[in-house]
């Protein structure tokens, strides 16, 4: 049997599995009634990007496409044809988005939360949100840019006059001294700070009309110390001795204070830099404000994280000519309902080292030895009805794939193409996947089927977590 005749064989089969599914799981109006529609309008101020046939999106399902795009007034009228049985309020307003690497336009509805309202095929139209467009985001950007260029600017005039490193150092040295001695203020004198607090707290909420009395209870007070102290003498003693350390302490703490409260009256510092400079503060204001503008935009661009999901799992596949194993460690990250990232890791034991075979009188039996390499794949995904293409990396070289059914499906086809400039033609590979318990599946294949010397069959199983 000749290669071209398996090559052929592998690909009618595998046109008809596609026909199969094509045809069961496509809305095809040639072969049956097409789903019944209701036409909806909304008005736009910007439709870049959109063109007749989008998608219309409801919390990214599906839900009808643009039949038309044309001008009503100053404004873009895009008509849209919604599934009949999709429902939502007259308040729902639409927006163009874009989903994907790709960065496909569609229009997306965002339903509407108001009870007791008409529907949106009742009344026919529903309101828009204006759509954030690329233009307006690199405005956003230059702006940032043109800020940034500005305090550089500022940065080199400073640094540019006389002793500019040196006061930078200064500054540095003094906010380090700034730091140390407030720490050490803090752990000193906590205690003593805390009652201070208290007693301003004290003194704001008791009113001026009650200070004759307080001093004449002082004056009572300092009596009865009196007597106490000519009593308690050796206790008064000893609580005199703390009093003093306990002035001592603070008389630390004020000339600390007061040294750092001279430094800011200089303008040392980063505290005195600030106070002496507020156009420095107006800049900073200016930059957080900008900031803060920008990443508002961009969470509204990149919306519903809540998609994104991560899967895994394993397969071990033998190849009967070559009598050794590949081994697949596969990481899915799906991004969104239609899009996913594939990455594997590849313990293949015949890389590079293609079995070549020699006849004798006994049996097959390969002249070179089989190597043992790590290589990877690194794949893109956009799922469509029920099939699925990805291209990227595939086993170290660009390649491209198609697959029919997805991973939790009972039958899955797979068919692969990679490492296109090789002189033999592509490294071409088909194969089925059957799962037979939850996660569990086995697999069944051909290995390079256009070279005659090379191909051969394989089969195994894994495990999907």
């Amino acid at each position: 049997m000749s290669s071209e005749f398996r090559v052929g064989v592998f690909v009618v089969i595998g046109l008809v599995i596609i026909t199969y599914f094509l045809i069961n799981m496509g809305d095809w109006p040639f072969l049956g009634e097409a789903t019944n529609t209701y036409m909806l309008e909304a008005g736009f101020s910007n439709v870049v990007g959109l063109s007749n046939g989008a998608n219309v999106v409801l919390s990214g399902v599906k839900i009808g496409e643009v039949s038309d795009i044309r001008l009503e007034g100053q404004q873009a009228l895009v008509i849209m044809m919604i599934y009949e049985h999709i429902v939502f309020s007259e308040s729902s307003v639409a927006r163009i988005t874009s989903i994907g690497l790709l960065g496909q336009a569609v229009v997306e509805i965002i339903p509407g939360l108001k009870p007791g309202e008409r529907t949106a095929r009742e009344v026919g139209r529903i309101g828009s949100l204006k759509p954030v467009t690329m233009d307006q985001l690199v405005s956003v950007i230059g702006d940032i840019g043109d800020d940034v260029t500005e305090v550089v600017s500022s940065v080199r005039d400073f640094l540019g006059v006389e002793g500019g490193k040196e006061r930078i150092q200064q500054t540095l040295t003094n906010l380090l001294d700034f730091s140390e001695m407030l720490d050490e203020v803090v752990r000193e004198n906590r205690l003593q700070i805390k009652r201070s607090v208290d007693s301003l707290e004290l003194l704001s909420v008791s009113s001026r009309d009650k200070l004759p009395t307080i001093l004449d209870d002082i004056q009572t007070l300092s009596t009865e110390l009196k007597t106490l102290v000519e009593g308690r003498r050796d206790d008064v003693d000893q609580s005199i001795g703390k009093t003093r350390e306990l002035i001592d302490k603070l008389d630390k703490a004020a000339e600390t204070l007061q040294a750092i409260l001279d430094k800011i009256n200089k303008g040392e510092g980063a505290v005195g830099k600030l106070i002496n400079e507020p156009e420095m503060v107006d800049k900073a204001e200016q930059i957080l404000e900008r900031a803060d503008s920008l990443i508002t935009d961009v969470q509204d661009i990149f919306h519903k994280p809540s998609q994104m999901s991560l899967n895994y799992g394993f397969r071990m596949q033998y190849y009967g000519r070559s009598e050794d194993f590949k081994g697949y460690y596969r990481l899915t990250l799906n991004v969104s309902k239609r899009d996913s990232f594939a990455f594997e890791l590849i313990n293949d034991q015949i890389r590079n080292k293609p079995p070549v075979f020699q006849q004798n009188d006994l049996s097959e039996e390969p002249i070179v030895d089989l190597g043992d390499e790590f290589t990877f794949s690194a794949t893109y995904g956009r799922r469509f009805l029920g099939g699925q293409m990805r291209f990227g990396i595939i086993e170290g070289s660009t390649g491209a794939a198609f697959e029919i059914g997805k991973d939790t499906d009972f039958f899955q086809f797979v068919l692969e193409g990679y490492d296109f400039g090789r002189d033999d033609g592509p490294h071409l590979r088909i194969s089925t996947n059957f799962r037979i318990w939850q996660g569990l599946f086995l697999t069944l294949g051909y290995d390079d089927p256009i070279d005659e010397d090379r191909s051969q069959i394989f089969y195994g199983g894994g495990y999907r977590f």
